[in-house]
Parts: C-alpha cells; sequence; structure tokens
C-alpha cells in the first residue's frame, strides 16, 4: 500500500508544488489518513525524472547518464509513447474527469484505490485536486536506486526493462497482474516506488520526498 499527499499549488495548473509519496507495508485502517512527516530529499525527482526520460535539473547526480546513447534512446521512446498516450488514453481521461468527476463531492476527497498497484496515473487524472491518495497493491513498495548503483548497471538493459514496466499502462490504461508480478519483485525493479516516479514526474508532478511507514495495532502511521 502507498499513499500521497498533494499540498500547495494552484488547482487551475497542472503541476503540483509537492506530491509526498508514502511507501506503506501494511494493512489499511482508519488511521491511514493521519498525517505524516516526510523527509525531503531531492534525490527522489531527480531519479524519476531519470527513470522518466526527462532531463535532469541542474545538479541532479543522475545527469551524468544523460549523454550516453542508452539514455538518450530511452528518453526518444519515451517521448513517443508518451505522445501516443496523450492523445488517446491521457486526453480520454481528462474528458472523463471534466465530465463525470469534477463534482464537489470527488474534487477535495481522498481516493482510495484498491488493486491499484503502481497506477498513479489514473488516479491523478481521474481526480487531479485530491489531497490524498491511498492506492492498495500486491507488490513490494521497492527502494530508490542511487546514481552510484546505476552506474552498475547494464542501462540499456535496465533501461528497456523500465519502458516494458509502464508500457502496459500508457498502452492499454492498466497494469497486467502476471506482468507485474514478474517486474516488481526483482527482475527489473524490486517494487513500485520507481514507476510510480516515472508516472509522477512524466505528468509535471515534482515528488519532494519519500517514507516508508507502518500502521501499528491502533492504526497509528509510524516509521519503518
Amino acid at each position: 500500500m502507498y499513499r500521497f499527499n498533494r499540498n500547495g499549488g494552484s488547482v487551475s495548473t497542472v503541476r503540483v508544488a509537492c506530491v509526498r509519496l508514502v511507501c506503506f507495508c501494511a494493512m489499511l485502517s482508519a488511521g491511514v489518513a493521519q498525517q505524516s512527516t516526510v523527509p525531503r530529499s531531492r534525490e527522489v525527482n531527480d531519479a524519476g525524472r531519470f527513470f522518466a526520460g526527462l532531463p535532469g535539473e541542474a545538479g541532479s547526480s543522475f545527469a551524468r547518464f544523460e549523454a550516453g546513447a542508452d539514455w538518450k534512446e530511452h528518453r526518444h521512446l519515451l517521448d513517443a509513447a508518451w505522445v501516443k498516450a496523450e492523445t488517446g488514453l491521457i486526453n480520454g481521461l481528462r474528458d472523463f474527469q471534466k465530465q463525470e468527476l469534477g463534482g464537489a463531492p470527488l474534487a477535495n476527497s481522498t481516493v482510495f484505490y484498491p488493486f491499484g498497484g503502481p497506477d498513479s496515473l489514473t488516479a491523478t487524472l481521474c481526480f487531479p485536486r485530491s489531497p490524498m491518495y491511498v492506492i492498495v497493491g500486491l507488490e513490494p513498495a521497492g527502494t530508490l536506486p542511487t546514481a552510484e548503483q546505476l552506474a552498475k548497471k547494464d542501462m540499456a538493459r535496465y533501461l528497456g526493462g523500465l519502458r516494458e514496466t509502464t508500457a502496459s499502462v500508457l498502452g492499454r490504461s492498466f497494469f497486467i497482474t502476471r506482468e507485474m508480478d514478474r517486474q516488481f519483485r526483482g527482475q527489473v525493479t524490486d517494487g513500485l516506488l520507481v514507476p510510480i516516479l516515472h508516472l509522477l514526474t512524466r505528468t509535471q508532478h515534482t515528488v519532494l520526498g519519500f517514507r516508508y511507514v507502518r500502521l501499528d495495532d491502533e492504526g497509528r502511521v509510524i516509521g519503518r
């Protein structure tokens, strides 16, 4: 299970001033809505931009990879995939949101998305003004790779695997359970954090940090 909050920024703009991502490994309870402090680190947003094929901001530790042919191809292929998704899936979801999901009861309510996996795309497009998204998945939360760890990988193979993890949601609008079970348990990533960051940064969100937590027996959010 993971949760992220949206704070600040104008609701009339696409870019969000803050998206806080909190990964859970616990059952949902009444206490999930409690606020928790998330440590801020630019590393998570820098990593998200790298995964998503977006140029890094000044000072990014991942910028060293952008001159390589593997990352340039990664960016080119993702640009094409997202352009195709924009003209079909994304524009369709935005139109549906305006027509069916823009009412006052929904505009500022918490989104609960059971079995959503890493699908932050559908959640944020359909409910762009929601202050909190609680998305439940069976896969591990995952960890954030550092630039030093990535430097030791076969970059072409790694980036190709990352593209595969989001190909189904961009092409079909949903993640395929069988593929998720293979991709997010070690073969490509060790969990859902990496594809979540990809989807958030590609939809013009800025991620300020993340934190692992769990719920205790009384439903209180505590550090993990």
